[in-house]
């Protein structure tokens, strides 16, 4: 089990602010002002969605212009094409069979059968495709049937320490995507989902997630840790801290919470951002 310590000394602070918001500056200069100790300000905006809602998932609403349809079906929730069935009829099955298959739903072939015996069938707008698939496994010569069933591939990244490939012994970052991996012994899907929000999106460079902590890695006065290294993406602000330094990070912190929010992603190195296409500012 993984444990934060929080220091008392550091306030925490959840901000989300718009590149154009030229007050952001203004605001944060006006808290350093009234404390003398270290103050510590992190975003941990890296959700978009996923926080909100920590059970997304992707809804497929057309295939080729049809409508798709969720339903549960054998218990558990499927989306399938709506008026379509997918057919598998035994080989010795005769035209005069087929032919009661489709009076006993109403239905017509829009994929003629092939040499497997896998055919489609459309269904007329009143008929339930649940029921019609019962009415179908019901006959003889029908081997199998089911909805045309739709499904769609969540995006995984394939940054080491997310993937659990080397130099990572294991997927380390189990809260975006449980396995129920050992180690440690994990609970299958307790998680945020991440891959399924990723397929609605991953962020975007018109979001700035600021992250007001202890600092990232810099070297010679260059971006210099190899998850945090894109000029493009990070933003360096101010040095509220004044130890002469910079926003260069001394103590690791600001570095991990970054990562999380926003790590430069898919690029088969190091961890994985939550929402790695937004911007950073330090």
């Amino acid at each position: 089990m993984h444990k934060m310590r929080i220091s008392s000394r550091r306030l925490f602070l959840q901000l989300t602010i718009n590149k154009k918001n030229n007050n952001f500056k203004k605001l944060i200069g006006g808290v350093m002002k009234t404390k003398k100790s270290y103050m510590f300000f992190v975003i941990l905006l890296f959700i978009i969605s996923v926080t909100m809602n920590a059970q997304i998932k992707r809804k497929i609403e057309q295939v080729a212009g049809k409508d798709v349809k969720t339903k549960i079906w054998q218990g558990r929730e499927i989306q399938f094409v709506g008026r379509e069935i997918a057919v598998k009829i035994i080989p010795s099955a005769t035209q005069t069979e087929i032919n009661k298959l489709l009076k006993t739903v109403g239905g017509k072939i829009i994929n003629s059968f092939d040499k497997l015996g896998w055919g489609l069938i459309e269904l007329p707008a009143d008929k339930d495709e649940i029921l019609a698939v019962d009415d179908l496994l019901r006959l003889p010569f029908v081997f199998t049937a089911e909805p045309n069933m739709v499904t769609s591939v969540f995006l995984e990244p394939n940054d080491p320490y997310f993937q659990g490939t080397s130099p990572a012994t294991y997927p380390y970052q189990w809260a975006l995507k449980n396995t129920g991996q050992t180690p440690p012994t994990g609970t299958n899907d307790a998680d945020i989902d991440a891959p399924e929000a990723w397929n609605i999106s991953t962020g975007s460079s018109d979001v700035i997630v600021a992250i007001l902590d202890s600092g990232i890695p810099m070297l010679n006065g260059l971006l210099s840790h190899p998850d945090l290294d894109d000029p493009n993406k990070i933003i360096l602000g101010p040095d509220y801290i004044n130890d002469g330094n910079g926003v260069r990070d001394e103590l690791g912190h600001g570095t991990h919470v970054a990562g999380i929010a926003a790590a430069e992603s898919n690029n088969g190195t190091g961890i994985l951002g939550v929402a790695w296409n937004c911007k950073i500012m330090v």
